[in-house]
């Protein structure tokens, strides 16, 4: 910030030059959502083939209202100060999915013999993750990192919850005040993405046993759950991001 001195006794005053530069920048990166625009890769056949023309209008709508009902702007927003601060942005996909079980009719008796799990509703979100919590395999590119890693703090309460597992070296809970965004202390778990067997693995800091891991359940071409983040002064010989603040 610069600082105007003192004069003729009145207090000094603070201007915050650091945070309306950042705001400068944050306009020039971001400035609204997208307008979904699909089109064929090959423009003379996407006008002739009727299916094509009903998959690009699928699609783009789609994609417009995913816009419209989800808070896409506010994480987006969020992943943007943080990489103009901290010179590293973050945003995750999350496949939310809700399965049920339903009887399934015997095509030749006519009569209800098995019980399938149906999908029962789905969504695709995107949402801001913070930088801090963030881990890499440290590499030259990012096509080179195999896996990386999610950091989240959860109660005992909750770890028993979500993965039915009760903590046994992990350490007490402890109060936090949200509101003074003091760092969390409850037990630290880890969700790291493997992309060499398509894997996820959860771990709680302190335990010696897993809480969770399954195989990659998509089957997409890029495994893990977040595009390149957004990162700012990367060295040539490492993946390693520093803010602007650092070359002053």
């Amino acid at each position: 910030a610069y600082r105007m001195e003192e004069e003729r006794g009145k207090p000094k005053q603070l201007f915050p030059i650091f945070w309306s530069t950042i705001q400068v920048l944050k306009s020039a990166v971001f400035a609204r959502l997208p307008a979904p625009d699909v089109r064929a890769r090959y423009t003379q056949q996407g006008g002739t083939d009727p299916n094509i023309k009903t998959a690009i209008q699928a699609i783009e709508r789609s994609l417009s209202f995913a816009l419209d009902t989800e808070d896409i702007y506010e994480h987006a927003s969020r992943a943007i100060d943080e990489c103009l601060v901290a010179g590293l942005g973050v945003c995750r996909v999350e496949y939310e999915v809700s399965v049920a079980d339903e009887a399934v009719e015997n095509d030749v008796t006519g009569e209800e013999v098995t019980q399938a799990p149906t999908i029962q509703s789905q969504a695709v979100r995107i949402e801001y993750f913070p930088a801090d919590r963030f881990v890499w395999e440290c590499t030259k590119d990012w096509e080179d990192v195999d896996w990386i890693a999610f950091e989240h703090y959860l109660t005992r309460a909750e770890i028993k919850q979500k993965y039915q597992v009760t903590l046994e070296n992990a350490p007490e809970d402890k109060e936090y005040d949200k509101s003074k965004g003091a760092k969390p202390t409850g037990v630290c778990v880890y969700e790291v993405w493997d992309k060499r067997d398509r894997s996820v693995t959860v771990i709680a800091e302190g335990e010696d046993e897993v809480l969770d891991a399954w195989k990659d359940r998509l089957g997409l071409k890029q495994f893990f759950p977040i595009a390149h983040p957004m990162m700012t002064n990367v060295a040539p010989d490492v993946l390693t991001p520093k803010p602007d603040y650092e070359f002053i």
